[in-house]
């Protein structure tokens, strides 16, 4: 797209046809906040000032609603060519809809999860590739008489915690060979 100063429609490709739901002639000469819902208008009006003012590319994620009313997550990137006679922006769009639909799923996921280990009545410790504490819950710290609450361990290294743990382990050497 290319945007006015005033915030008008001046160009659009058939992606931005397809996003807003309108042929190109009905989207030339709209304008952009129509798409902006009420309450993303102050970041979209925001960010058009800082791609105006910046000499460097600028990006934002927009809530929008297509000419369906189909709510729809938006990557903007805009500049602006100063060297241009008129003041416009050019604006790429990325439709991002569905992936932050599946970073809601996958937060909403992982929160169910990490409530489901803190409150085990088993030990649970989880750790990253690198050997982080990802997740500790207080009944693995209660059987290993770990001293703080299981929180203050999370992203420390758990070798140290593990090397610590040892004693009370019958098998130490198949433990540390897992």
């Amino acid at each position: 797209l290319t945007l006015s100063a005033e915030g008008a429609i001046l160009e659009a490709n058939l992606h931005a046809d397809e996003l807003f739901g309108l042929e190109r002639s009905g989207l030339i000469h709209q304008k952009f906040s129509r798409f902006v819902p009420a309450e993303a208008r102050d970041t979209f009006d925001l960010f058009c000032r800082q791609a105006f003012r910046s000499a460097t590319r600028q990006s934002v994620e927009l809530d929008l609603v297509s000419a369906k009313s189909e709510r729809l997550v938006v990557r903007l990137e805009a500049a602006h060519d100063p060297m241009c006679s008129r003041k416009q922006l050019h604006v790429s769009l990325e439709n991002i809809t569905e992936r932050k639909h599946t970073e809601i799923v996958l937060r909403v996921a992982t929160s169910r999860l990490r409530a489901l280990i803190e409150n085990m009545q088993a030990g649970i410790l989880v750790e990253t590739e690198g050997r982080k504490i990802a997740l500790l819950n207080e009944t693995f710290c209660r059987m290993f008489q770990v001293p703080v609450p299981a929180h203050v361990l999370v992203e420390s290294d758990s070798r140290d915690l593990l090397r610590e743990c040892l004693p009370l382990l019958v098998d130490r050497a198949g433990f540390l060979a897992r």
